[in-house]
């Protein structure tokens, strides 16, 4: 009953406030302000509360698992607890970190779990359970980006998808290596496209020294954070070209097309580890290598500006050099922890090897590389290699795409917590039609990049997605809508392209209201009432 009062008590001070808005002028009317202006600042403040119950009540015992693999993420920050230095592939200090698959997250450069355990050891003492601590380090996160979006309109617009899942939330309440990356994403996304911004005019400013520090700062972090999510730095880079005019729509094309056929090159090849393992591969390693050059030579190239690069570099001289600045930052730290790995497992190759011997010796029977393409691999690993069509991994009998969709708008514990099916059909009907009417929207601007933004978004998409079936039908299944959180960026600087649309604005308010409703019925009804205590 507790539940109900607080939800009833929630939908009744809304309603409230939406009748206000509708019904009074907005002149001097601070409540009307409020649902008007700051709606998605307001339903995040509400949504820290879900998280943090959730958080509180699920159970601290990792002994007894209740959230996707917090134990394993857990073990690896507690690593951190007492160092500041990534240990050697296979350290003995770090074998205990080490799950049924013979992989830990410790093999990432993920800097997550040493920024989170340094956040837990300061404020252990006062929680008294490392596990609440790390868990409030993610709630930190997610209480960071409400507050920045009290201050900033395109944050405000930024967070709208985060908004529309209660996955999302879930995904703040335990301790994981994807609330950081999300994050920062979102902060980055609002930062470079919000108020018709370009990161050229944002160098312009009095206070460029900041904003270049901040850059920099946040585009590392966010490349030393979970690899799924980099597919959002290959939408920045060319949506900023096509911010400035220099990116056409055919190259737009060109630069999705060339992506696609990467992704595609590389992860057919993700388990042809050696001879006898690669003719087990989709696609041949001479074809592979001709995709990903082909895809490669597609985007690069396509990324080369157009016409008057003289004049256009002499007139904007100042910014381009401080974006190059920028970047020698960027690859500065992140080429001091590449060398530092290098210098402790030798090499890329050197460490894929150890990795793989590691796997093979640790790894629980049926995990071992050398049984996946045979009959004591584990059901869901190498489906291709077994002969499972793509066609019977997206439909019968694997539902790669009904337990994707589900698992993005809200499967809890370990995905076997699920809302009524009705829910899902709301969620994915509320986004969807968001998603179409910002397209509406922005189409009908008839910008001169329009065009391009459209079909760059629309290939980034597709990449995401397409990342995360591959992974499910070539290395092991993996169908979590978490995977396709990067698109929630996406679809923010979709967003913040339409933040002046004033039909659009009203049309996306009751939208986001709808859906907020939604997950706050999923989330405390299904997710807080029937997670493991």
């Amino acid at each position: 009953m507790g539940s109900i009062g607080a939800l009833a008590l929630i939908a009744i001070g809304l309603s409230l406030l939406w009748y206000i808005q509708n019904n009074y002028p907005m002149k001097d009317k601070f409540l009307a302000l409020l649902t008007r202006d700051y709606l998605p600042a307001l339903l995040g403040t509400i949504t820290l509360a879900y998280i943090l119950c959730m958080l509180v009540v699920s159970n601290h015992n990792l002994a007894v698992p209740t959230n996707p693999d917090e134990m394993s993420h857990t073990l690896v920050a507690r690593y951190y607890y007492d160092h500041w230095l990534p240990p050697r592939v296979g350290a003995p200090e770090t074998l205990s970190t080490y799950s049924s698959w013979g992989y830990s997250y410790i093999l990432e450069f993920d800097i997550v779990y040493l920024i989170a355990a340094k956040f837990a050891n300061a404020i252990k003492p006062l929680v008294g359970n490392d596990v609440i601590a790390l868990r409030l380090f993610q709630f930190s996160l997610f209480a960071a980006l409400v507050s920045i979006s009290w201050l900033s309109k395109s944050v405000r617009w930024a967070i709208i998808p985060c908004l529309m899942t209660p996955q999302v939330w879930y995904v703040y309440s335990y301790f994981n290596a994807d609330a950081l990356p999300l994050t920062i994403s979102i902060i980055l996304i609002a930062l470079l496209f919000g108020n018709g911004r370009s990161i050229l005019n944002i160098f312009n400013r009095e206070n460029w020294r900041n904003i270049l520090l901040a850059l920099s700062l946040l585009l590392s972090l966010f490349i030393l954070s979970k690899r799924n999510y980099w597919p959002i730095l290959g939408f920045i880079l060319p949506a900023q070209l096509i911010l400035l005019g220099k990116l056409t729509a055919t190259r737009a094309f060109f630069f999705g097309f060339g992506c696609t056929l990467l992704l595609i090159g590389f992860m057919s090849g993700m388990l042809a580890f050696d001879e006898a393992a690669d003719k087990w591969s989709i696609i041949s390693k001479d074809y592979r290598h001709l995709l990903m050059v082909l895809g490669l030579v597609s985007a690069i190239f396509s990324l080369f500006v157009k016409n008057d690069v003289k004049t256009w570099y002499l007139e904007n001289q100042k910014s381009i050099i401080k974006v190059a600045i920028m970047f020698a930052i960027v690859f500065m730290i992140v080429g001091v922890r590449l060398a530092y790995d290098m210098n402790i497992n030798g090499g890329f190759a050197s460490r894929a090897s150890m990795i793989h011997s590691l796997i093979e010796s640790k790894a629980h029977i049926g995990f071992k590389p050398s049984t996946y393409f045979t009959e004591s691999a584990h059901y869901s690993i190498a489906l291709a290699a077994h002969g499972i069509t793509i066609s019977q991994l997206l439909f019968n009998p694997w539902h790669w795409i009904e337990i994707s969709a589900h698992s993005f708008f809200g499967l809890y514990s370990y995905m076997n917590i699920a809302a009524p099916p009705k829910t899902y059909m709301i969620l994915q009907l509320l986004f969807s039609s968001l998603i179409l009417g910002a397209v509406t929207s922005f189409y009908s601007q008839k910008k001169q990049y329009t065009k391009p933004f459209l079909i760059l978004s629309f290939w980034i998409f597709t990449v995401i997605i397409l990342s995360s079936i591959l992974l499910s039908w070539i290395s092991a299944f993996q169908a979590q809508g978490r995977y396709l959180f990067p698109i929630l960026s996406i679809f923010a600087a979709l967003l913040l392209q339409c933040s002046e649309d004033k039909k659009f604005i009203t049309f996306a308010r009751s939208i986001l209201v709808a859906a907020w409703l939604t997950s706050s019925i999923s989330f405390i009804f299904t997710g807080l009432a029937l997670i493991p205590k």
